[in-house]
Protein backbone atom coordinates (compact mmCIF):
# COMPACT_ATOMS: atom_id res chain seq x y z
CA UNK A 1 0.00 0.00 0.00
CA UNK A 2 1.14 3.64 -1.09
CA UNK A 3 1.64 5.60 2.16
CA UNK A 4 0.97 8.79 0.47
CA UNK A 5 -3.01 7.49 -0.95
CA UNK A 6 -2.73 6.10 2.79
CA UNK A 7 -2.52 9.81 4.51
CA UNK A 8 -5.12 10.98 2.16
CA UNK A 9 -7.68 8.55 3.43
CA UNK A 10 -6.90 9.16 6.86
CA UNK A 11 -7.26 12.78 5.82
CA UNK A 12 -10.60 12.15 3.85
CA UNK A 13 -8.56 13.55 0.58
CA UNK A 14 -8.70 10.83 -1.61
CA UNK A 15 -10.57 9.79 -4.81
CA UNK A 16 -13.33 7.21 -5.18
CA UNK A 17 -10.54 4.71 -6.40
CA UNK A 18 -8.31 5.50 -3.97
CA UNK A 19 -10.72 4.98 -1.14
CA UNK A 20 -11.90 1.78 -3.38
CA UNK A 21 -8.22 0.26 -2.92
CA UNK A 22 -7.35 1.52 0.52
CA UNK A 23 -10.81 -0.37 1.93
CA UNK A 24 -9.63 -3.49 -0.80
CA UNK A 25 -6.30 -3.28 1.24
CA UNK A 26 -7.40 -2.77 4.57
CA UNK A 27 -9.96 -5.84 3.77
CA UNK A 28 -7.51 -8.32 2.37
CA UNK A 29 -5.35 -9.29 5.52
CA UNK A 30 -5.96 -9.55 9.11
CA UNK A 31 -2.65 -7.37 9.51
CA UNK A 32 -3.43 -5.17 7.32
CA UNK A 33 -6.55 -4.25 9.42
CA UNK A 34 -5.19 -4.39 12.57
CA UNK A 35 -2.32 -2.17 11.59
CA UNK A 36 -5.26 0.38 9.99
CA UNK A 37 -6.61 0.46 13.32
CA UNK A 38 -3.81 0.78 15.19
CA UNK A 39 -3.07 3.90 12.64
CA UNK A 40 -6.38 5.44 13.09
CA UNK A 41 -6.02 5.62 16.55
CA UNK A 42 -2.78 7.66 16.44
CA UNK A 43 -4.70 9.76 13.54
CA UNK A 44 -7.39 11.01 15.80
CA UNK A 45 -5.16 12.16 18.74
CA UNK A 46 -4.68 15.72 17.21
CA UNK A 47 -7.49 17.59 15.22
CA UNK A 48 -4.65 19.13 13.33
CA UNK A 49 -2.88 17.04 10.75
CA UNK A 50 -1.42 19.80 9.00
CA UNK A 51 1.80 18.89 10.24
CA UNK A 52 4.04 18.85 7.23
CA UNK A 53 6.65 15.37 7.52
CA UNK A 54 8.06 13.83 5.00
CA UNK A 55 6.70 10.31 5.82
CA UNK A 56 8.89 8.55 2.82
CA UNK A 57 11.60 10.18 4.37
CA UNK A 58 11.04 8.97 8.05
CA UNK A 59 10.28 5.58 6.64
CA UNK A 60 13.62 5.32 5.12
CA UNK A 61 15.50 6.84 8.45
CA UNK A 62 13.37 4.01 10.71
CA UNK A 63 14.44 1.10 8.42
CA UNK A 64 18.24 1.98 8.52
CA UNK A 65 18.00 2.32 11.79
CA UNK A 66 16.14 -0.12 12.87
CA UNK A 67 18.40 -2.17 10.85
CA UNK A 68 22.07 -1.60 12.55
CA UNK A 69 19.78 -1.82 16.29
CA UNK A 70 19.07 -5.39 15.23
CA UNK A 71 22.30 -6.30 13.86
CA UNK A 72 23.92 -4.74 17.08
CA UNK A 73 21.77 -5.44 19.64
CA UNK A 74 19.46 -8.47 18.65
CA UNK A 75 16.12 -8.80 20.24
CA UNK A 76 16.98 -5.79 22.25
CA UNK A 77 16.50 -3.68 19.46
CA UNK A 78 12.80 -3.78 19.49
CA UNK A 79 12.57 -2.87 23.25
CA UNK A 80 15.11 0.12 22.50
CA UNK A 81 12.45 1.26 19.52
CA UNK A 82 9.65 0.65 21.48
CA UNK A 83 11.14 2.57 24.68
CA UNK A 84 11.82 5.62 21.76
CA UNK A 85 8.29 5.77 21.57
CA UNK A 86 7.09 5.78 25.26
CA UNK A 87 9.45 8.68 25.70
CA UNK A 88 8.37 10.81 22.53
CA UNK A 89 4.92 10.50 23.17
CA UNK A 90 5.28 11.37 26.93
CA UNK A 91 6.81 14.76 25.72
CA UNK A 92 10.06 13.56 28.68
CA UNK A 93 13.26 15.38 27.96
CA UNK A 94 15.52 14.44 25.78
CA UNK A 95 18.97 13.97 25.48
CA UNK A 96 19.56 18.33 25.82
CA UNK A 97 17.03 18.62 28.56
CA UNK A 98 13.97 19.78 26.94
CA UNK A 99 10.70 18.80 26.12
CA UNK A 100 9.55 18.66 22.56
CA UNK A 101 5.96 20.25 20.88
CA UNK A 102 3.39 18.56 21.86
CA UNK A 103 2.59 19.10 18.35
CA UNK A 104 5.91 17.28 17.26
CA UNK A 105 5.29 14.99 19.78
CA UNK A 106 2.35 13.25 18.15
CA UNK A 107 3.74 13.75 14.70
CA UNK A 108 6.89 11.78 15.54
CA UNK A 109 4.80 9.03 17.58
CA UNK A 110 2.43 8.59 14.14
CA UNK A 111 5.53 8.27 12.05
CA UNK A 112 7.37 6.04 14.40
CA UNK A 113 4.44 3.83 15.79
CA UNK A 114 3.47 3.04 12.03
CA UNK A 115 6.67 2.53 11.10
CA UNK A 116 7.03 -0.14 14.34
CA UNK A 117 4.08 -2.09 13.22
CA UNK A 118 4.51 -1.68 9.08
CA UNK A 119 8.15 -3.62 10.20
CA UNK A 120 6.99 -6.23 12.02
CA UNK A 121 3.66 -7.03 11.06
CA UNK A 122 3.72 -5.43 7.45
CA UNK A 123 6.85 -6.62 5.73
CA UNK A 124 5.79 -5.40 2.43
CA UNK A 125 5.08 -1.88 3.37
CA UNK A 126 7.99 0.30 2.21
CA UNK A 127 9.37 -2.08 1.16
CA UNK A 128 12.00 -1.17 -1.98
CA UNK A 129 11.15 -1.98 -5.77
CA UNK A 130 14.19 -4.40 -5.43
CA UNK A 131 12.91 -6.45 -2.38
CA UNK A 132 9.02 -5.99 -3.75
CA UNK A 133 10.79 -7.98 -7.34
CA UNK A 134 12.46 -10.48 -5.34
CA UNK A 135 8.77 -11.46 -3.13
CA UNK A 136 7.15 -11.30 -6.55
CA UNK A 137 9.60 -14.02 -8.50
CA UNK A 138 8.11 -16.05 -5.33
CA UNK A 139 4.27 -15.71 -7.06
CA UNK A 140 3.97 -19.04 -9.09
CA UNK A 141 1.35 -19.00 -12.17
CA UNK A 142 -0.46 -21.91 -13.77
CA UNK A 143 -2.47 -21.29 -16.32
CA UNK A 144 -4.21 -23.40 -19.23
CA UNK A 145 -5.01 -22.65 -22.78
CA UNK A 146 -8.05 -23.03 -24.80
CA UNK A 147 -9.08 -26.33 -25.14
CA UNK A 148 -7.01 -27.39 -21.89
CA UNK A 149 -7.69 -28.39 -17.93
CA UNK A 150 -5.76 -28.85 -15.00
CA UNK A 151 -5.86 -29.77 -11.53
CA UNK A 152 -3.13 -29.34 -8.67
CA UNK A 153 -2.42 -29.70 -5.06
CA UNK A 154 -1.84 -26.09 -2.61
CA UNK A 155 0.92 -26.37 -0.23
CA UNK A 156 -1.99 -26.31 2.53
CA UNK A 157 -3.83 -29.22 1.09
CA UNK A 158 -6.53 -27.44 -1.26
CA UNK A 159 -7.45 -29.17 -4.57
CA UNK A 160 -7.95 -27.07 -7.49
CA UNK A 161 -9.12 -27.53 -10.77
CA UNK A 162 -8.75 -25.13 -13.29
CA UNK A 163 -10.67 -24.77 -16.36
CA UNK A 164 -9.75 -23.68 -19.85
CA UNK A 165 -8.21 -20.04 -20.72
CA UNK A 166 -7.88 -20.07 -17.23
CA UNK A 167 -4.50 -18.73 -15.07
CA UNK A 168 -4.18 -18.87 -10.66
CA UNK A 169 -1.26 -16.63 -8.80
CA UNK A 170 -0.64 -18.64 -5.94
CA UNK A 171 2.59 -18.21 -3.44
CA UNK A 172 4.93 -20.57 -2.76
CA UNK A 173 3.95 -20.62 0.62
CA UNK A 174 1.02 -18.97 2.49
CA UNK A 175 1.36 -16.60 5.45
CA UNK A 176 0.30 -17.48 8.99
CA UNK A 177 -2.78 -15.50 9.36
CA UNK A 178 -4.26 -15.36 5.37
CA UNK A 179 -4.00 -18.05 2.57
CA UNK A 180 -4.88 -15.84 -0.99
CA UNK A 181 -4.59 -16.43 -4.72
CA UNK A 182 -5.66 -14.44 -7.61
CA UNK A 183 -7.87 -16.20 -10.29
CA UNK A 184 -9.02 -14.79 -13.85
CA UNK A 185 -10.69 -17.61 -15.71
CA UNK A 186 -12.81 -20.54 -13.68
CA UNK A 187 -11.06 -22.76 -11.07
CA UNK A 188 -12.85 -25.49 -8.22
CA UNK A 189 -11.88 -24.91 -4.81
CA UNK A 190 -11.47 -28.06 -2.37
CA UNK A 191 -10.29 -25.73 0.54
CA UNK A 192 -8.23 -27.78 3.00
CA UNK A 193 -10.00 -26.49 6.67
CA UNK A 194 -8.09 -23.97 8.79
CA UNK A 195 -10.41 -21.94 11.13
CA UNK A 196 -7.51 -19.87 11.85
CA UNK A 197 -6.10 -18.94 8.47
CA UNK A 198 -8.92 -18.18 5.63
CA UNK A 199 -8.76 -18.44 2.44
CA UNK A 200 -9.19 -16.04 -0.56
CA UNK A 201 -9.50 -15.99 -3.76
CA UNK A 202 -9.27 -12.18 -5.94
CA UNK A 203 -11.05 -12.18 -8.95
CA UNK A 204 -11.45 -8.98 -10.88
CA UNK A 205 -13.22 -6.83 -8.54
CA UNK A 206 -14.38 -8.82 -6.25
CA UNK A 207 -12.70 -11.84 -3.52
CA UNK A 208 -14.34 -14.95 -2.01
CA UNK A 209 -13.43 -15.78 1.54
CA UNK A 210 -13.49 -19.34 2.96
CA UNK A 211 -11.92 -21.23 6.07
CA UNK A 212 -13.01 -24.40 4.36
CA UNK A 213 -15.46 -25.25 1.66
CA UNK A 214 -16.12 -26.69 -2.05
CA UNK A 215 -17.05 -23.94 -4.34
CA UNK A 216 -16.45 -22.18 -7.73
CA UNK A 217 -15.05 -18.96 -9.05
CA UNK A 218 -16.11 -18.16 -12.63
CA UNK A 219 -14.30 -14.52 -13.61
CA UNK A 220 -13.58 -14.72 -17.30
CA UNK A 221 -12.33 -10.84 -18.51
CA UNK A 222 -15.56 -10.83 -20.86
CA UNK A 223 -17.76 -11.23 -18.29
CA UNK A 224 -20.41 -8.90 -16.96
CA UNK A 225 -20.38 -10.43 -13.56
CA UNK A 226 -18.20 -12.68 -11.13
CA UNK A 227 -20.14 -15.81 -10.30
CA UNK A 228 -19.52 -17.88 -7.19
CA UNK A 229 -21.12 -21.18 -6.73
CA UNK A 230 -20.77 -23.10 -3.42
CA UNK A 231 -21.05 -26.69 -3.34
CA UNK A 232 -20.42 -27.41 0.45
CA UNK A 233 -19.82 -24.78 3.56
CA UNK A 234 -20.31 -21.30 3.51
CA UNK A 235 -18.33 -18.53 1.54
CA UNK A 236 -17.88 -14.29 1.90
CA UNK A 237 -18.32 -12.45 -1.41
CA UNK A 238 -17.06 -9.11 -1.28
CA UNK A 239 -17.07 -6.54 -3.78
CA UNK A 240 -14.08 -3.73 -3.72
CA UNK A 241 -15.33 -0.07 -2.24
CA UNK A 242 -17.85 -2.15 0.05
CA UNK A 243 -17.59 -2.87 3.78
CA UNK A 244 -17.39 -5.67 5.58
CA UNK A 245 -21.07 -5.97 6.54
CA UNK A 246 -22.18 -5.39 2.83
CA UNK A 247 -20.48 -9.04 1.95
CA UNK A 248 -22.43 -11.32 0.46
CA UNK A 249 -22.65 -15.05 2.48
CA UNK A 250 -23.59 -17.57 0.36
CA UNK A 251 -23.67 -21.47 1.51
CA UNK A 252 -24.53 -25.08 0.04
CA UNK A 253 -26.61 -24.55 -3.49
CA UNK A 254 -26.59 -20.94 -3.62
CA UNK A 255 -25.59 -19.41 -6.73
CA UNK A 256 -24.00 -15.57 -6.30
CA UNK A 257 -23.27 -13.38 -9.42
CA UNK A 258 -21.05 -9.77 -8.93
CA UNK A 259 -21.31 -7.03 -11.72
CA UNK A 260 -18.71 -4.13 -11.63
CA UNK A 261 -21.72 -1.68 -9.47
CA UNK A 262 -20.94 -4.25 -6.66
CA UNK A 263 -24.54 -5.23 -6.53
CA UNK A 264 -25.16 -8.51 -5.62
CA UNK A 265 -27.66 -11.33 -6.84
CA UNK A 266 -28.35 -14.55 -5.05
CA UNK A 267 -29.92 -17.88 -6.72
CA UNK A 268 -30.85 -21.27 -4.50
CA UNK A 269 -30.77 -24.08 -7.07
CA UNK A 270 -31.84 -27.52 -6.82
CA UNK A 271 -28.10 -28.50 -7.22
CA UNK A 272 -25.15 -27.53 -8.57
CA UNK A 273 -23.16 -30.42 -10.04
CA UNK A 274 -23.66 -29.03 -13.38
CA UNK A 275 -21.84 -25.98 -12.46
CA UNK A 276 -19.16 -28.25 -12.17
CA UNK A 277 -19.11 -31.03 -14.53
CA UNK A 278 -16.24 -29.13 -16.52
CA UNK A 279 -13.88 -30.22 -14.08
CA UNK A 280 -14.65 -34.32 -15.06
CA UNK A 281 -14.45 -33.61 -18.52
CA UNK A 282 -18.05 -32.80 -18.73
CA UNK A 283 -20.13 -30.25 -20.38
CA UNK A 284 -23.80 -30.04 -19.08
CA UNK A 285 -26.01 -27.57 -20.04
CA UNK A 286 -30.11 -27.67 -18.53
CA UNK A 287 -32.30 -24.96 -20.35
CA UNK A 288 -29.15 -22.63 -20.90
CA UNK A 289 -29.41 -19.99 -23.84
CA UNK A 290 -27.61 -20.55 -26.72
CA UNK A 291 -25.74 -17.33 -26.23
CA UNK A 292 -24.27 -18.58 -22.93
CA UNK A 293 -23.17 -21.77 -24.20
CA UNK A 294 -21.17 -20.23 -27.04
CA UNK A 295 -18.30 -18.75 -25.09
CA UNK A 296 -18.21 -22.29 -23.31
CA UNK A 297 -17.33 -24.32 -26.85
CA UNK A 298 -15.31 -22.39 -27.59
CA UNK A 299 -13.23 -22.22 -24.71
CA UNK A 300 -13.40 -26.20 -24.48
CA UNK A 301 -12.51 -26.89 -28.15
CA UNK A 302 -10.45 -24.00 -28.88
CA UNK A 303 -12.56 -22.21 -31.91
CA UNK A 304 -14.33 -19.33 -32.91
CA UNK A 305 -18.24 -19.18 -33.45
CA UNK A 306 -20.63 -16.57 -35.20
CA UNK A 307 -24.16 -17.21 -34.81
CA UNK A 308 -27.69 -15.61 -36.21
CA UNK A 309 -28.52 -13.36 -33.23
CA UNK A 310 -32.37 -15.32 -33.64
CA UNK A 311 -30.60 -18.06 -32.30
CA UNK A 312 -28.92 -16.92 -29.27
CA UNK A 313 -32.64 -17.07 -26.80
CA UNK A 314 -32.80 -21.03 -27.79
CA UNK A 315 -32.78 -23.06 -24.74
CA UNK A 316 -29.86 -26.28 -24.82
CA UNK A 317 -30.01 -29.28 -22.49
CA UNK A 318 -27.48 -31.74 -23.28
CA UNK A 319 -24.47 -33.47 -21.53
CA UNK A 320 -21.29 -34.22 -23.30
CA UNK A 321 -18.68 -36.29 -22.54
CA UNK A 322 -15.25 -35.24 -24.58
CA UNK A 323 -17.47 -35.81 -27.63
CA UNK A 324 -15.66 -34.77 -30.78
CA UNK A 325 -15.39 -31.30 -30.99
CA UNK A 326 -17.56 -31.75 -34.97
CA UNK A 327 -19.91 -34.14 -32.92
CA UNK A 328 -20.96 -31.78 -30.77
CA UNK A 329 -21.84 -28.84 -33.19
CA UNK A 330 -24.00 -31.98 -34.99
CA UNK A 331 -26.09 -31.95 -32.13
CA UNK A 332 -26.35 -28.53 -31.44
CA UNK A 333 -27.40 -27.30 -34.73
CA UNK A 334 -29.93 -30.34 -34.57
CA UNK A 335 -31.56 -29.41 -31.29
CA UNK A 336 -31.16 -25.69 -31.96
CA UNK A 337 -33.11 -26.07 -35.78
CA UNK A 338 -30.09 -24.70 -37.10
CA UNK A 339 -27.23 -25.11 -39.75
CA UNK A 340 -23.89 -25.09 -39.55
CA UNK A 341 -20.73 -24.42 -41.51
CA UNK A 342 -17.36 -25.33 -40.54
CA UNK A 343 -14.10 -23.60 -41.61
CA UNK A 344 -11.08 -24.41 -39.71
CA UNK A 345 -11.53 -23.50 -36.19
CA UNK A 346 -14.23 -20.79 -37.26
CA UNK A 347 -17.72 -21.89 -36.93
CA UNK A 348 -20.82 -20.66 -38.10
CA UNK A 349 -24.38 -21.33 -36.87
CA UNK A 350 -27.59 -19.97 -38.51
CA UNK A 351 -31.23 -20.73 -39.56
CA UNK A 352 -32.49 -22.99 -41.71
CA UNK A 353 -33.57 -21.57 -45.19
CA UNK A 354 -31.39 -18.61 -43.77
CA UNK A 355 -28.01 -17.03 -45.32
CA UNK A 356 -24.86 -18.06 -43.65
CA UNK A 357 -24.09 -15.07 -41.28
CA UNK A 358 -20.72 -13.29 -41.78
Amino acid sequence: MNWTILHKYLSDECTQAEKEKVEHWIRSDQRNQAFYDSLEKIWSIEPDHNIKVDAKDAWNSFREKISEEKEGEGEYASQKTLTGFQSIQSGKPGRKGYRRPVAVSIAAAMILLAGVLMYFFLPNFGATDQELAQKKSQIQEISTELGQRTSFRLADGTQVYLNADSRVQIPSTFGDSIRSVQLQGEAYFDVARDPSVPFVVYSGHSSTRVLGTRFGVKAYPQDERVQVVVEEGKVALSSSGRSAAEDLHLTANQVGLLGSDGEPQVTRVKGVSAYFAWKDGRMVFESTPFEKVIPQLERWYNVKIVTDTALYSRQVTASFSDEPMLEVINILALSLNAEFQRDGRNISFYLKNHKQVN
